[in-house]
């Protein structure tokens, strides 16, 4: 369970990582358009 757990808690960092990322690429995206 608690490597399950562990895992978890990866994917959600991943998922907020992401997350961050698209949000700087649409920043990026709307510099651009600009």
């Amino acid at each position: 369970v608690a490597i399950f757990e562990e895992r978890g808690e990866r994917t959600n960092k991943n998922a907020v990582l992401l997350l961050l990322h698209t949000c700087e690429g649409m920043r990026w995206q709307e510099r651009v358009d600009r």
